[in-house]
């Protein structure tokens, strides 16, 4: 055995490495340090049994498996800051079972004037847990390990904790939209490269699509954060299309506290990846316990939803749309308020992207389609004028269900017109060559209810969309509101004058002053929604607001 010419300072530095971990001479191969995760791993009973039986490193793999670790260094580029190079191969244990292995390699001279290869091993339990397209261990796999490394970091030191960090690549959707799944795919191989290139020793996972989880022993990532964000940005070539980090510097309450929830640290660095999802200044976030208040709101929403329900606690709200030529009321929009007897008011912001992740959000989006329904219903059992309501689906309800087949048993069970209920679909639901949306709004069309186009010009491919679907009318995004420049009046004036071209009606919603809506009037939107007109009210006070604000025509 060399194991001599090891520094201790060496082995103490990668002892903290929460997988397998070995130190080879680079002339032959051989062993020169295995930590006990590889002598375990292997199923030996001590480093020196081990290397008995193994004197080299190919006396470990699956002799197909094997290729010369100078070969393997030098057969591509070394990436010029790690200086690593992947691994991947099924490992031979004493008991002549294989375990498929995952990790990085790379070259170190040490002081004594030695060339050692430095290998860093992670187990991938079962083949099946191996993300099919990155190549990565699966979520289980990580979870799995990721709780090995926190009990560790309970038991010693906090400057040795392991930061939890997530990624994710913004408008990912996007890129799938304009380059193809293949594409995709290959984006999400490169990501996954260049985490390993960056983070040679960290645990790292797929989570689902385009989100990744990692637990590195890195003091500070963001530099190699950096690194990982800047390659992408190269590769993709689209500066809307980028790669996003939270992460989370574990205190040993934090750490003491979550170790029956593994999970909670990559929730932890979920949120601040999210906080700062549509900031194009920033690449990374580190989590604040102000983000810790996201949790509780989601807690609360799971676990109140469905008797906030029952309960009657959840209302549909009605926002007055009128029309330009004669500021009279021609619609409104329901939308869903919480009205919560201990909160109070729970603004939609605060609990419908968490029933969207969720998956829940049908039964939020059906409940206020049925409330609505019966309020038209009892205005028209008591001969009281009624006009079309708007009703909102979301992506996750044609994806789940159908919506279609859920409004018509809503007209025949409230013996409704369906013209009283216009079909609102939000342009981020939509992707260019989506044969299912597309076929959901020609049925709905085809049986005579109107479907809008909600929130448009707030996504990356609006003409895509109008080019590739069929609506009656578009919602101009409110965000074209904000700015009173020259070339946002300009391009809402083209974006009127196209829809008229093409046949669309045109609805501008975000109106909060009289300038604001002398100037759609002037260029041509024929109707107009938002606060100039009045805020989301409950029925009583939509009735009394629009009576006081004169809106109703007088044929009503």
């Amino acid at each position: 055995m060399k194991a001599h010419i090891i520094d201790e300072r060496i082995i103490e530095l990668n002892s903290l490495f929460p997988g397998a971990f070995c130190l080879l001479s680079k002339d032959d191969e051989s062993f020169l340090y295995v930590n006990e995760q590889l002598v375990e791993l292997a199923g030996y009973g001590s480093p020196e049994e081990m290397m008995k039986r193994n004197p080299d490193f190919r006396d470990i793999v699956l002799p197909e498996d094997y290729h010369p670790l100078e070969e393997i260094f030098s057969r591509n580029e070394i990436d010029a800051v790690t200086r690593t190079k992947q691994l991947h191969f099924r490992m031979k244990r004493s008991d002549d079972t294989l375990l498929l292995m995952d990790g990085v390699m790379k070259a170190y001279r040490l002081q004594s004037g030695h060339n050692i290869w430095m290998v860093y091993l992670i187990p991938i339990h079962a083949a099946s847990d191996r993300d099919p397209v990155t190549g990565l261990m699966g979520p289980e796999t990580f979870y799995k390990e990721a709780r090995k490394v926190r009990i560790s970091d309970s038991l010693t030191e906090i400057n040795t904790f392991h930061t939890s960090i997530y990624f994710n690549i913004s408008n990912f959707k996007l890129y799938n939209t304009c380059h193809g799944r293949e594409a995709g795919d290959l984006l999400l191989k490169k990501t996954a490269s260049l985490l390993r290139t960056y983070f040679p020793t960290a645990l790292i996972t797929r989570l689902t699509a385009d989100n990744f989880a990692m637990l590195s022993m890195k003091n500070d990532p963001k530099e190699a954060i950096e690194c990982v964000s800047y390659q992408l940005k190269s590769y993709i070539g689209d500066p809307s299309i980028a790669l996003k980090a939270g992460i989370v510097y574990p205190t040993r309450e934090i750490t003491d506290s979550s170790m029956n929830n593994i999970s909670h640290f990559t929730d932890l660095a979920h949120l601040a990846c999210e906080s700062i999802k549509n900031d194009a200044s920033r690449t990374w976030a580190v989590y604040d316990d102000s983000m810790g208040n996201r949790v509780n709101n989601r807690n609360f929403v799971m676990s109140n939803f469905e008797i906030a329900l029952k309960k009657g606690h959840i209302v549909p709200y009605f926002q007055p749309v009128v029309n330009t030529v004669d500021g009279k009321l021609c619609s409104a929009e329901a939308l869903a308020r919480w009205i919560d007897p201990d909160r109070g008011m729970i603004s939609p912001a605060n609990f419908i992207p968490f029933l969207e992740e969720a998956r829940m959000i049908p039964r939020l989006d059906y409940h206020i389609v049925r409330e609505t329904a019966r309020i038209i219903r009892e205005r028209v059992d008591q001969k009281l004028p009624v006009i079309p309501c708007s009703v909102n689906f979301s992506r996750v309800d044609f994806d789940m269900g159908d919506p279609f087949l859920f409004m018509e048993g809503i007209i025949r069970e409230f013996d409704l017109p369906r013209y009283l209920f216009h079909i609102e679909i939000t342009e981020s639901a939509l992707t260019q060559d989506d044969e299912l949306l597309r076929h959901q709004i020609d049925r709905f069309r085809e049986a005579g209810y109107e479907v809008w186009l909600d929130d448009f010009g707030s996504g990356y491919s609006s003409l895509h969309v109008l080019q590739n679907f069929n609506f009656d009318e578009i919602k101009i995004d409110m965000a074209f509101q904000r700015t009173k420049t020259e070339k946002s009046r300009a391009l809402l004036s083209s974006i009127i004058a196209l829809a008229k071209n093409m046949g669309l009606h045109t609805l501008a919603e975000g109106v909060e002053t009289k300038e604001q809506a002398d100037f759609l009037k002037s260029i041509g939107c024929e109707k107009i929604q938002g606060y100039y007109y009045g805020k989301p009210m409950d029925k009583e006070t939509f009735l009394i607001h629009c009576n006081e604000k004169e809106l109703y025509r007088r044929a009503e």
